[in-house]
């Protein structure tokens, strides 16, 4: 039993922990002599950095941040300095203002308001203050009335009186066989159901127009009233005016304490002979 355990000191695990040693000591070796003697090195080799890449697209914005905190008062600012009052005079005639003016003054500051120098005399557009002969004046005439039927009306014999001024007058006055009345059809009126074309008056209301040494009345509008040329009368000595003398018609139908609107408007135009 003895001699056995000394032929076989480590017994079975003992064989294969030795086999196992023996395999590890000539790897070991192996390793050191391809590696220069023993001796254990790296040799991992770096490769080369590449070029860098190109600039990708922007991203995306980022949800806005926050309101902030309210920031404190900043401190009150320094008063400023008072104005400077502008005061003014009279600025007699003389280097600063020829016709004289106004001088004002502010602080370091003057300056005028000179008068305008008086200029030439004109001469008047109206020789001795008439119309020029061949020139024409124009204006208008309105009737706005509201009057109540009697017995006099429905005879006929009420009437309404209209101006028609002339702003400057004529040279030669009117004659009553050259005034005309132009009703709303544009023709005549020469007297109760005799109207005709007109050869004095060939303007219309809204561009009246008269020959020569003429009156001529066109009428826009009429309600309840009548005129000719007989109704047209020259006042002031025939230069400064004329009148023409509506009739009031009551309307077919009318009884008397009835009221009725008396109406008329037009233009005139007269020219100087």
């Amino acid at each position: 039993m003895l001699k056995r355990r000394l032929k076989e000191p480590f017994g079975k695990a003992g064989l294969i922990v030795a086999v196992v040693a023996l395999v590890f000591a000539m790897l070991g070796g192996a390793y050191a002599a391809s590696n220069g003697g023993g001796k254990a090195t790296t040799s991992a080799k770096q490769g080369k950095q590449g070029k860098p890449g190109k600039t990708g697209p922007a991203g995306p914005a980022g949800a806005p941040g926050a309101k902030g905190d309210t920031g404190a008062a900043g401190a009150a600012g320094t008063n400023g300095t008072n104005g400077v009052s502008v005061t003014s005079s009279t600025e007699a005639k003389g280097t600063n203002c020829k016709e004289g003016g106004s001088k004002f003054v502010a602080g370091a500051g003057t300056t005028y308001a000179c008068n305008g120098e008086k200029g030439k005399e004109g001469s008047p557009w109206t020789a001795g203050g008439t119309l020029p002969s061949g020139k024409t004046e124009k204006g208008v005439w309105s009737i706005e009335d509201r009057r109540i039927v009697d017995a006099a009306m429905q005879l006929g014999v009420t009437g309404v009186k209209v101006p028609l001024s002339f702003p400057i007058p004529l040279t030669e006055p009117l004659v009553e066989g050259n005034v005309h009345f132009i009703n709303e059809e544009g023709k005549e009126q020469l007297g109760v159901g005799n109207a005709v074309p007109s050869t004095a008056c060939t303007g219309t209301a809204a561009q009246p127009t008269a020959e020569p040494g003429n009156l001529c009345a066109y009428e826009t509008f009429q309600s309840n009233t009548f005129a000719a040329n007989e109704l047209i009368a020259p006042i002031a000595e025939g230069r400064q005016g004329a009148r023409i003398q509506f009739s009031v018609v009551p309307p077919a139908g009318a009884t008397v304490g009835e009221a009725i609107d008396v109406l008329s408007t037009g233009t005139f135009a007269v020219t100087a002979e």
